[in-house]
């Protein structure tokens, strides 16, 4: 739903996502075309407040923000919040899946949701200013609103949609995509000490850059749960 962030870029090792550095962002909400029609998703706008919280600028972004969309239809933000943030592969708490490295039970707030490389495209191509294969030559308020429920679809927290959101989503996954590449879930949390982060809130979607070096297994690793990721499964009515 829509709301902030702070970043921690991490590296996936074989159990779970380790945070390498930390950053914090506010949040609002996006505005003119970029603000979505239905009133409970993105577009939001990332402001870093300190450290580093993924690459800005591209669509609707500048050199201190970027836009980004909600992974969860379940959890929420409050605009103008700064949050704690930490980069993984994967959106934590909240979902009913399984980590598929470490085998948490299926119990929604508990384990770990894997990135679909779907969403991924959906997220890249929108940063990119792509156009779905040409569903949206020219973004609006309501395809905004149509790529976020495209987003939503993808990870599982719809069961259905229809018009521009199916064709986007339709788009992506005709690609084949079998990585996420560089995009990455910027989950939010409300505080932070010594080490430890607390309060989640929303998962985010953010974009970071690879390699150098400490990113370079990452985005390889990333390739081979592409492969075989477990999709979430959390289905909410529309």
């Amino acid at each position: 739903m829509k709301m902030s962030n702070v970043v921690v870029l991490a590296v996936v090792g074989a159990a779970a996502s380790v945070a390498m550095a930390d950053g914090r962002v506010r949040i609002t909400d996006a505005t003119g075309i970029y603000d979505g029609t239905n009133g409970s998703g993105g577009a939001f706008t990332a402001t870093t407040v300190s450290g580093s919280n993924g690459l800005n600028g591209g669509a609707g972004g500048s050199s201190t923000t970027f836009l980004t969309f909600c992974l969860e239809r379940s959890e929420y933000l409050s605009f103008g919040n700064t949050y704690f943030t930490q980069i993984s592969d994967r959106a934590v708490a909240g979902g009913s899946n399984a980590d598929p490295t470490t085998g948490a039970p299926n119990v929604p707030g508990q384990g770990f949701d894997v990135l679909s490389p779907v969403t991924a495209l959906l997220y890249q191509t929108f940063r990119n200013g792509g156009s779905f294969g040409g569903v949206a030559p020219v973004m609006t308020s309501a395809l905004t609103s149509a790529l976020q429920d495209a987003i939503w679809y993808s990870e599982g927290e719809l069961g259905s949609i229809s018009g521009n959101a199916l064709a986007m989503y339709n788009w992506a996954r005709n690609q084949n995509p079998q990585s996420i590449g560089n995009v990455r879930v910027m989950r939010l949390w409300t505080s932070y000490s010594n080490g430890v982060y607390s309060g989640n809130a929303q998962d985010l979607l953010t974009i970071v850059p690879l390699p150098p070096a400490a990113f370079a297994g990452l985005g390889t690793l990333a390739g081979v749960i592409g492969m075989g990721y477990i999709r979430r499964r959390r289905l909410a009515s529309i």
